[in-house]
């Protein structure tokens, strides 16, 4: 989770926290929203965190009347696509340093300075090098100075400009660059028609965008419906999300979307086919459907196929699909409402991996339940729990995070402990042993944040440096190379940064 200074902090119960994952695993977006003094609702310190595949984390602090955005998102992982999830809400628009990643296995840093610095793989043109060619090391996106947010796709990127202007660059099959047309882009070039603009967020191959006025817009693929404008037409300049206003936070996901409105209610559109919309059916709607019963949202997390909220009081519901028991209900029957999760209380995070989900509790403690076949469920065992289990071998933590296989905590004194999968070395212990309790990440101290994708790890330090370990095929660990990394290595030419995201799937069930 985040804090403004510390991207996050464990004390909080106030904090947004979202994960992503890769086509089977989660992701989670965790919204945090406290009563506000004289506000109806300040979402406070917000915390991203990503799943596998695509795995991010963004914090955002803001009240209703004074809000500052504090957006950071991971980096990338090979099958990173979209989801990057996107806070909003703001009249300010200080630039918050952030790393975001996507499906094509690359990933933008927007710096303090304004300026927009990209790295991992280049072919579709999303690193804006005019090259189309990959990067290993971070360099400079041209053209971009006063940038406000980034956000990345399945090889498309997007940034919000200091005037509110939009620009886009990389991969246009479907019109996900906003432009008018459906060539690719090698730099940035402006979305026709949109302004105002304070924050944007990246699906599989759609783009969405939050306006100062509180409305929504979105273009690219619609097949799904969504981009909320009652059609299935794929649309090549922005057009309005039907019936959205007062909107203070979106999050895009594969092919579907959540909206945070200032009254504390979530708000759905897209793709359906497990219930993840929250409607009480499985259809797929063209425009946005509340999601029911659901008030007060203090969070929101999203796996492959499920969702999880926790409320301002502290409780935890879960819904869609439930095959591995991951609504945590006991049972594995699918739930296309909200469920409330029995036998929790004082949670204060979320995270959500491929079929399975993970709380961090203001005891400072982790439970976990769902799939457990690499034992991401960390209770000692590679058995299957339909409950919550507590994650053995941890204490003192701060806030959790989930990769598609494979759990994280960061800790109170700044250490990061991990579990789960580990055939890429994501797990960062130095060996490719999967563990089904918690260890330590080696030679990692002074951690602020902390994200995961499919089979990569990243993790911000106090001085603002990011160091990454895991898959690196695409150098999406930025460190020069392509060769992975089984424990931390420092992502090069990177300073300044407060918080990292993984990336998301190429392909969700």
């Amino acid at each position: 989770m985040a804090d403004q200074s510390q991207p996050w902090r464990y004390g909080s119960k106030h904090f947004l926290l979202h994960h992503f994952g890769p086509p089977l695993a989660g992701f989670f977006l965790y919204i945090d929203l406290r009563p506000g003094r004289g506000d109806s609702f300040r979402p406070s310190i917000p915390f991203v965190d990503l799943n596998e595949v695509f795995c991010f984390s963004i914090a955002f602090r803001t009240t209703v009347k004074d809000l500052t955005m504090n957006l950071l998102s991971r980096s990338l992982q090979r099958l990173l696509t979209l989801l990057l999830f996107s806070m909003v809400a703001a009249t300010a628009y200080a630039v918050t340093p952030k790393v975001v990643g996507g499906a094509g296995d690359h990933a933008l840093m927007l710096k303090a300075d304004g300026t927009v610095w990209a790295w991992g793989s280049g072919t579709d043109g999303q690193i804006g090098n005019y090259m189309g060619i990959s990067e290993t090391r971070a360099v400079q996106v041209p053209q971009l100075a006063g940038t406000r947010d980034v956000a990345v796709g399945n090889g498309h990127s997007l940034a919000v400009k200091g005037n509110g202007t939009v620009v886009t660059w990389g991969r246009n099959d479907v019109g996900q660059l906003g432009n008018g047309s459906t060539a690719t882009r090698y730099q940035p070039q402006a979305v026709t028609g949109i302004s105002g603009v304070k924050a944007v967020a990246a699906g599989y191959s759609h783009s969405v965008a939050l306006k100062t006025d509180g409305t929504v817009w979105a273009w690219g693929s619609n097949a799904y419906g969504q981009l909320g404008d009652n059609t299935t037409t794929e649309r090549h300049t922005p057009v309005q999300v039907s019936g959205l206003t007062n909107v203070v936070a979106i999050s895009a996901f594969y092919n579907h979307n959540l909206a945070l409105k200032d009254d504390g209610t979530v708000w759905a559109w897209g793709r359906n086919n497990t219930g993840q919309l929250g409607d009480n059916t499985i259809l797929s709607r063209t425009i946005p459907v509340q999601v029911s019963g659901l008030t007060q949202v203090a969070a929101i997390a999203a796996g492959g196929g499920h969702s999880l909220a926790i409320t301002t009081s502290n409780n935890v519901y879960a819904w869609g699909d439930n095959s591995y028991g991951q609504l945590g209900d006991g049972g594995t029957t699918q739930h296309n409402v909200p469920t409330l999760v029995p036998g929790l209380a004082n949670v204060i995070g979320v995270a959500a991996g491929r079929n399975f989900s993970v709380v961090g509790k203001s005891n400072q403690t982790a439970l976990a339940w769902g799939e457990n076949g690499y034992g991401q469920l960390g209770d000692g065992s590679t058995t299957q729990h339909g409950s919550p289990a507590t994650v053995d071998g941890l204490s003192n933590v701060g806030s959790v995070a989930a990769g598609t296989y494979a759990g994280y905590a960061l800790k109170t004194d700044g250490t990061v402990q991990a579990w789960g999968r580990n055939n890429a070395g994501q797990l960062g212990d130095g060996t490719t042993v999967n563990r089904n309790s918690a260890i330590t990440v080696s030679n990692l101290v002074g951690v602020t944040a902390v994200a995961a994708g499919d089979s990569h790890s990243l993790a911000v330090k106090t001085d603002g440096t990011v160091s990454a370990w895991g898959s690196n095929n695409n150098g999406q660990l930025g460190d020069g190379s392509v060769t992975a990394h089984h424990s931390p290595a420092t992502v090069s030419g990177l300073n300044g940064v407060v918080a990292v995201a993984g990336g998301l799937p190429t392909a969700w069930p």
